[in-house]
């Protein structure tokens, strides 16, 4: 590949703006402007195009610049050139996610982060393309010296005043919590302060001598660990109103004015003075003061661009009458303001005389300024100048080589530059192999451009590979500030939590107490057991009891404390287990043994297929891909479990095995549970290799007798490459010429005589199975080695998330959700959990909306009627389908991008988000109404719930922490549903922990583990509540420690308690201390150690002792105060040297001397001198 060709972005970029420069209508532009010219309009600017003429502006100009986009959408895009295209800094500044629809719902800290940080920059000069929406460019905001008071800089060795910065974070809106989870949070624990600014990407750590700074750090929102180090940070407010008394009561008067009784006025200046980023504050934020404009904080005028101007009416119109409709909702008592007290008025950044640009679609000639009333950027006025350009649109390829290749040879003989961007470096190769001698011809940079152009003035052709390809672009995003999900982990426990502990059976966790175990003061779980009996669970022991995990709604029995059942529980899960690993391990031991087909290297036709894949791969797809393709090319068969949602990529993979099968003259049957998902997958399997010589063919009862007789022929004679059906395939008359690959979908909802035939086949062909439902790791743990499997987790990049809104239920905002989703070409999901009320709820949305058509499935219909009706949604007879919980989850519904939940409340978090997880597979923004009764009280769980739901948008691996009940169907799935009733029994972890001991036993790995060193002593132990304040961190952490196996954990908890809670008081010291006695003590042989009045006795194991060389060592060391005694049991007994009265200290002294001891004893046994054994 020539190296010259393959250019950077930024640096084929700066060579393309140069072309651009050559244009004489680029450089009358310029000239205009620099002339002084206010307004000039520009037409016949095609794709991406506009982006380069303005790089090439600014560069000329030297002046920041201001770009204005119809929507949001068309602003990232806009934005996203420009980071590809140009080395300046470029920022995003965002509208406000509340406007106007959501002004009852609370800010989205994510975006005020964003706009605080954009409107930042401007004031430090820091920037020089800002680009936001018409909504975002009129939107008031801060005013320039409201910010410049609340920004706060901290430098290290400034000094701070602890309770004034506290009490300054609380009126810049930031929320007080033990341990910071997530944004607009701060933390205080003795000297350190933990911060998470909306504005920055990851929180910040300031740690304090007295009052002076000593250190910054970042932190991981997640381990909470420190991650690097700074020098200053800056605090910018954490609310969209930064608030005082006089701002208050100036609100308090604007209010009497507004159709506002007494009591709600008193109720909203309450609200807004507790609740920092409560609904009332944004939706009463212009009589806060907040009348700032973007154009404000610039020191100089920008140059504003104003693009595709034909569609900035029409936004500010759909912006109009969304207020128009907030307005004529049923009242609340807390009426809005008038719009134009939200926005500037659309011309209001004349009055600054900056230049200005506007961008046309169509053609325009001078002077069309006959409305008064349109904006000023709607008109082109009397004597302004109007360039046109002739540019066009990005030429027609799709995907085929010998079209690519022509297009560019035309291109290369007009004498063009031609520039193919692609989105990565591997895609980029992928072209470069396609494009074979041509590559000559053109460059291939990396980058993100939206709409290729070619600009013969300019010289240049700029294509992307998306476009060549047909590709949904995946356009770069800023990841969202997470929320921490290590501290929502289904192991934290909650009083009353049912919880399993490995000796005593099920029982209720009732809290944390301290309480005297062998003689030392210490904290321990306290679990409540049937009729009322009590056990303390001591620290060092937290590891044999985990949270109860079960069936979602099933309620476990609580165990008897003396009572045999729970021995017999574990007994006939442990036999059950037996016989599952037993199964596992023979399956496993019979495809060793049998030789499959080994298929051949990747051909030039398989690297075509994957290059023409219409979207861009997830790592996972890409780790998943190339294992099953390594096993494929290996003799013994393949047998690999794909796990991951919907819409994730699965198919895709299967398709290139599937291909990979075909080009080594093998056929491919794909075995799936209904005569949907066949046709489903029969179109995008036809659809992806069309453009090869491949027969694809579908067998299920949706042919008719003849044509099922046609293809069953087909496939004997080999005349079929690939066949898609339902259990049909496994019929007696169904025979293949050679068969070489399997891929099952869904294989847990085939019955019991399909699944043995499947055995059959599985022995001796590469087998293939996916599933929606998600892998559990520790039943990952428990079977690896036994089957092999791969876990797509990553969703794709070019997925947006879900917009979601906790709304009452009204029927406006139905009817508006369900119209403005058909009105985009699409189909809405509507959720109704009630079977006896359904008809009903399709009747009153019928009345509803009109003439939209609408189905309804649910559970108890019959299977073919209900096949019938997901039939007829999925090729749009229909737009609305009126369903329970019931929605296909193996189905992919690619046209429905707007779902609502009635009575939202009444599902748990993991039915939301898999509900949720039905719309939103497109590059169309989706959305999520969570419908709730009017003036409903909701419990406080529900809320907490439906918060999650609103701010958890973003799609990601962390949400398996709310679906432990979709990951127990998961393990139901691989192991099979017989195994159900032992889940229940002991409880999911436990389970696990079961099977994977039983796999070992039967491979022979068992290993005898010594059992842990037990210490007595009168030492306080513990994690204080003042130093460790969260019950959940404390016991998080006790549990880290119990389980601690080695000493790299244990220094590596120990740095990470000290860098979040400061320096260690004595109590923690002693926790810490008596763990890494216990470790060395366990490794060399040590049951038991006592600290005891005066002296220290260390009990050896029965078969454990110390050399003669050891003992000789110890004498020495200790001056003799040694005593070694031998008998059943080896021992030895050090006196003396802890003169203190006080017990506890005489126990400290002790411990001091252990230390010494079993780092003396330890040392020998790192250098070989291992302690005897008898």
């Amino acid at each position: 590949m020539a190296e010259t060709q393959n250019d950077s972005s930024i640096w084929g970029a700066s060579t393309l703006i140069s072309h651009v420069r050559r244009s004489p209508h680029v450089s009358e532009v310029i000239r205009g402007l620099a002339s002084g010219e206010k307004r000039v309009h520009l037409t016949g600017l095609r794709g991406s195009s506009i982006v380069f003429l303005i790089e090439a502006m600014r560069n000329a100009l030297q002046k920041a610049v201001v770009i204005c986009c119809p929507y949001e959408e068309r602003a990232r895009d806009v934005l996203s050139d420009f980071r590809t295209i140009s080395g300046a800094r470029s920022l995003l500044f965002p509208e406000k996610d509340i406007f106007p629809r959501r002004h009852e719902t609370g800010e989205n800290l994510s975006v005020r982060g964003e706009r605080n940080y954009c409107l930042d920059k401007i004031l430090q000069s820091e920037v020089e393309i800002v680009v936001t929406s018409i909504l975002g460019f009129l939107e008031k905001t801060y005013p320039v010296d409201v910010l410049r008071t609340h920004r706060r800089t901290i430098h290290l060795g400034s000094a701070i005043d602890l309770d004034d910065l506290r009490e300054q974070l609380v009126e810049l809106g930031y929320e007080h919590n033990p341990v910071v989870e997530e944004v607009g949070q701060f933390a205080v624990r003795g000297a350190i302060i933990d911060l998470f600014d909306p504005s920055w990407e990851h929180p910040a750590r300031i740690e304090l001598l007295d009052d002076e700074v000593i250190s910054i750090r970042t932190f991981d929102i997640d381990s909470q660990i420190s991650t690097g180090d700074l020098d200053t940070v800056t605090v910018l407010p954490a609310t969209g109103i930064p608030s005082d008394r006089i701002s208050i009561e100036a609100l308090r008067d604007r209010l009497e004015h507004l159709p506002v009784d007494g009591e709600n006025i008193e109720r909203i200046i309450s609200e807004i003075t507790h609740t920092r980023h409560s609904h009332l504050l944004q939706k009463y934020a212009p009589a806060l003061g907040m009348n700032g404009a973007l154009l404000d904080f610039f020191e100089k005028p920008p140059v504003l661009v104003f693009l595709d101007i034909e569609a900035l009416n029409p936004s500010l119109e759909a912006i109009e009458k969304e207020m128009e409709f907030l307005s004529k909702r049923p009242g609340d008592g807390f009426p809005p303001l008038k719009l134009n007290e939200y926005l500037h008025p659309p011309d209001y950044y004349e009055a600054g005389s900056p230049c200005s640009v506007y961008s046309w679609e169509l053609p325009v000639e001078g002077d069309i300024a006959g409305d008064a009333d349109k904006p000023a950027f709607t008109q082109i006025r009397h004597g302004e100048a109007v360039v046109h350009f002739s540019t066009n649109s990005h030429p027609s390829i799709i995907g085929k080589a010998d079209a690519l290749s022509k297009a560019i040879r035309g291109l290369s003989s007009k004498g063009l530059s031609t520039y193919i961007y692609s989105e990565s470096a591997a895609q980029r190769e992928r072209l470069a192999d396609m494009l074979d001698e041509d590559e000559a011809l053109v460059h291939l940079p990396v980058g993100w451009i939206t709409s290729g152009f070619l600009w013969d003035e300019a010289a240049m052709a700029v294509l992307t590979d998306h476009e060549i390809f047909n590709r949904i672009l995946p356009r770069p995003r800023k990841p969202l500030k997470r929320r921490r999900f290590k501290g929502l982990q289904y192991e934290q426990l909650r009083l009353g939590d049912f919880v399993v502990h490995v000796d005593y059976g099920i029982g209720r966790f009732m809290g944390l107490e301290k309480v005297q175990v062998e003689g030392r003061e210490t904290e321990c779980l306290v679990l409540r057991y049937l009729g009322a009996d009590r056990i303390f669970v001591p620290l060092d022991q937290m590891h044999l009891v985990e949270k109860y995990v079960g069936k979602e709604g099933i309620v476990p029995a609580i165990d008897r404390l003396g009572s045999t059942r729970w021995q017999r529980t574990k007994e006939r899960t442990k036999r059950a287990l037996e016989d599952v690993a037993r199964e596992l391990l023979n399956i496993y031991a019979a495809r060793e043994i049998v030789e499959g087909h080994t298929f051949s290297a990747d051909t030039q036709w398989q690297k075509e297929l994957e290059a023409a894949f219409p979207f861009e791969e997830t790592p996972h797809q890409l780790e998943a891909t190339i294992d099953v393709k390594r096993e494929m090319e290996t003799v013994t068969p393949m047998d690999r479990l794909i796990c991951g949602d919907v819409g994730y990529g699965k198919t895709e993979v299967a398709i290139r095995a599937a291909f990979k099968a075909v080009n080594d003259g093998k056929q491919v049957a794909v075995l799936v549970p209904t005569t949907i998902l066949a046709m489903q997958h029969f179109k995008t399997f036809r659809e992806r290799m069309e453009a090869f010589p491949v027969r694809v063919e579908m067998l299920s009862r949706f042919k008719s007798p003849t044509e099922q007789k046609k293809i069953v022929a087909h496939l004997a004679q080999g005349v079929v490459d690939v066949v898609i059906g339902t259990h049909r395939l496994l019929s007696k008359d169904v025979a293949f010429k050679d068969l070489g690959l399997v891929v099952v979908d869904e294989e847990h909802r085939f019955g019991v005589r399909s699944k043995e035939k499947l055995k059959q086949i599985k022995r001796s062909v590469d087998v293939l199975s996916l599933t929606a439902t998600p892998i559990p790791r520790t039943l990952y743990m428990a079977l690896s080695g036994l089957r092999q499997i791969s876990v797509i987790d990553t969703p794709p990049r070019n997925r947006h998330p879900v917009k979601t809104e906790v709304v009452s239920f009204d029927e406006e905002t139905i009817a508006r959700a369900i119209m403005d989703e058909i009105g985009r070409g699409g189909q809405v999901f509507f959720v109704h959990n009630r079977v006896a009320s359904i008809h009903p709820m399709q009747a009153f949305l019928e009345k509803l909306v009109p003439g939209v058509r609408f189905g309804v499935a649910h559970g108890q219909m019959k299977e073919r009627e209900l096949e019938g009706v997901i039939l007829s949604f999925l090729e749009r007879k229909f737009d609305v389908l009126v369903s329970t919980m019931i929605i296909e989850s193996g189905l992919d519904f690619e046209n429905v991008d707007t779902i609502i939940i009635n009575r939202a409340d009444k599902f748990g978090l993991a039915q939301l988000y898999q509900l949720r997880g039905r719309v939103g597979r497109r590059e169309r923004q989706a959305y999520a109404y969570l419908l709730l009764p009017r003036y409903f009280s909701l419990s406080e769980n529900a809320r907490k719930r439906l918060r999650a739901m609103e701010e958890f948008e973003e799609l990601g691996s962390g949400y398996r922490l709310a679906m432990r009940d979709l990951e127990i169907r998961g393990a139901g799935n691989v192991l099979g549903l017989e195994q159900h009733g032992h889940l229940v029994a002991v409880g999911f972890d436990l389970y696990c922990k079961m099977l994977k001991e039983a796999v070992e036993k039967l491979q022979g790995k068992t290993e005898t583990t010594p059992p842990q060193c037990r210490i007595e002593a009168t030492i306080r132990s513990f994690l204080p509540d003042w130093y460790v304040e969260d019950q959940d961190e404390r016991m998080a952490l006790y549990r880290r420690l119990a389980g601690c196996g080695t000493l790299d954990e244990l220094d590596a908890i120990q740095a990470e308690i000290k860098d979040r809670f400061g320096d260690f008081p004595r109590e923690a010291l002693n926790l810490l201390d008596l763990t890494r006695a216990k470790l060395h003590a366990t490794e060399i042989g040590i049951e038991r150690i006592r600290l005891g009045s005066g002296e220290v006795v260390l009990d050896f194991l029965k078969n454990r002792h110390l050399s003669a060389q050891q003992c000789s060592q110890l004498a020495e060391t200790f001056q003799g105060r040694v005593l070694f005694k031998s008998g059943k049991a080896f021992s030895v007994t050090i006196y003396g040297g802890m003169e203190d009265d006080d017990p506890a200290l005489e126990s400290e002294h002790a411990l001091a001397a252990v230390k010494k001891l079993l780092k003396l004893a330890y040392d020998f046994d790192k250098k070989g001198i291992s302690p005897a054994r008898r």
